[in-house]
């Protein structure tokens, strides 16, 4: 591998797609690579919509409202007069480069890259086995939008077949990061989790599209044979109290 010495500082800018006041996956991972490009020596502004007050190394481009897709509760910017406030953010700092996720996600990140001037990464997260709807449905429209990418990444292979099957391309696949010092000093075990017990763990939000309601109708099935088997859930969700009586129902 070549040596290129030492990089110099860039001003990065990464736009979330989703609500930054919501706690999610997508948001989890732009802060830690935040964080870590910081610790590099960069400067980082994050902005995207927010439905509630952000910190201050965040910038709230616009209002987020909570919509049901896919079968998750998710927020987006559909105010149109979000495009002033993205003038105004490229009006008053300078980039380098901007890092974007689920770049095609309305209507910030479209704002974002319609008036863009600098090189534009972005990171596609979603998988769908059968495609994207919103891919399918409006190609045409998003296609100008992809063709403003200049370097396209995936989270997984999964995730770069669901877009790269709308909007073929070249893409890199680069894993999510874990932030393994949060994991390094161990913390003392649950009482009711014994350590010669058999444990079945989920850690998540609790919707429709993670499929709990049929881990729990598989772990009553396991429990025919595997008596000691027990499932821990970890997390919070709209659909916390139906599961929770579920579990009580179905004996697990």
């Amino acid at each position: 591998m070549t040596d290129v010495g030492p990089v110099r500082p860039l001003r990065i800018g990464v736009c979330a797609p989703y609500d930054l006041g919501r706690t999610g996956g997508v948001n989890s991972h732009i802060r830690a690579q935040a964080r870590a490009l910081r610790q590099l020596g960069h400067h980082v502004d994050v902005f995207g919509a927010s439905s509630a007050p952000l910190c201050d190394d965040e910038l709230t481009l616009g209002r987020a409202v909570s919509l049901v897709i896919g079968g998750t509760e998710t927020g987006f910017c559909l105010d149109p007069r979000s495009w002033r406030r993205v003038a105004d953010l490229f009006r008053t700092r300078r980039f380098d480069v901007l890092h974007m996720h689920e770049p095609l996600m309305p209507l910030v990140p479209w704002f974002v890259l319609q008036q863009s001037a600098v090189p534009v990464v972005a990171t596609f997260h979603t998988h769908r086995e059968h495609g994207h709807r919103w891919y399918r449905r409006y190609g045409r429209l998003l296609a100008p939008l992809m063709r403003r990418i200049r370097v396209r990444l995936a989270v997984s292979d999964a995730a770069r077949r669901t877009i790269a099957q709308h909007f073929p391309g070249d893409y890199e696949i680069v894993p999510n990061g874990v932030d393994v010092n949060r994991f390094r000093t161990a913390t003392v075990r649950p009482v009711d989790m014994p350590e010669n017990g058999r444990h079945v763990l989920f850690v998540g939000r609790l919707e429709p599209r993670k499929g709990v309601d049929r881990l729990i109708q598989a772990m009553a099935m396991v429990r025919l044979s595997v008596t000691d088997a027990r499932l821990v859930i970890v997390g919070e969700g709209p659909d916390r109290p139906a599961l929770a009586a579920a579990a009580h129902d179905a004996g697990v």
